[in-house]
């Protein structure tokens, strides 16, 4: 038996929409060698774990693995490695600072607040 192990990063779609829609349930390397198929993801995360087990040697490229167990490699999947690999964290801008004002800092000539 021969493992392999991929991760694929999407973009512009989430993993629970590209499994449902684009992975193909029943792929024909089912019938020439693949054994089973166990899928990791978060429903609305960018990254899909996927483990094979092959019967036969199976294809050498991890894009070669990805189409031969029906993962399509559409415009949306823009990162695709075998195992070992540790995906990079997306850091996100920082959020400007909120404070909370509680009284206007600027006051009339008469004195009075200008918040209401």
């Amino acid at each position: 038996m021969h493992l392999r192990s991929l991760l694929i990063r999407l973009d512009g779609i989430t993993a629970g929409d590209y499994l449902t829609w684009v992975r193909d349930p029943e792929p024909l390397a089912l019938q020439n060698g693949l054994l089973s198929v166990v899928i990791s993801a978060e429903p609305l995360g960018e990254l899909v774990n996927i483990e094979f087990v092959w019967a036969v040697q199976p294809p050498t490229t991890p894009g070669d693995v990805a189409v031969a167990a029906g993962f399509a490699l559409t415009p949306e999947v823009v990162e695709i490695h075998t195992a070992g690999y540790v995906p990079r964290r997306r850091c996100k801008p920082p959020q400007a600072e909120r404070k909370e004002v509680t009284e206007c800092p600027y006051s009339t000539a008469s004195g009075s607040s200008l918040n209401r």
